[in-house]
C-alpha cells in the first residue's frame, strides 16, 4: 500500500472516530484521543523524505567553510604532497 494510500485510509478512520465520539455539549474533544493513535500507527501525518538532502547540503556547506578557513594550510599541504610525489618518482624511474 502506498503512503498517498495509508494516509486516506487513516484519514477516513479518524473522522470515523471523531463522528463517533461521545462528547457532551459544550465540551472539546480531548487532544490526544483515538486519533492520534491511528495517525500514529499509520506513521504520521509528517513527510520526511527530504530530511537527507537538508543534510547533505548542510555538510557541504561545512566542508566548503572548513577548506576557505584552512586554504593556505591545504595549499602547503598538497604542494609538499606532490613534490614527494615526483622526488620518489624519479628515483623509481632511475
Amino acid at each position: 500500500m502506498e503512503y498517498t494510500e495509508k494516509m486516506a485510509e487513516a484519514m477516513t478512520k479518524m473522522e470515523m472516530v471523531v463522528e463517533n465520539f461521545p462528547v457532551e455539549e459544550g465540551k472539546k474533544l480531548p487532544a490526544a484521543g483515538k486519533e492520534t493513535e491511528i495517525v500514529t500507527q499509520y506513521g504520521g501525518l509528517h513527510d520526511n523524505r527530504g530530511v537527507g538532502v537538508v543534510e547533505v547540503i548542510l555538510i557541504l556547506v561545512v566542508l566548503i567553510a572548513l577548506v576557505l578557513v584552512f586554504k593556505s594550510q591545504l595549499t602547503s599541504l598538497v604542494n609538499t604532497i606532490f613534490t614527494t610525489i615526483t622526488t620518489n618518482a624519479k628515483s623509481v624511474l632511475k
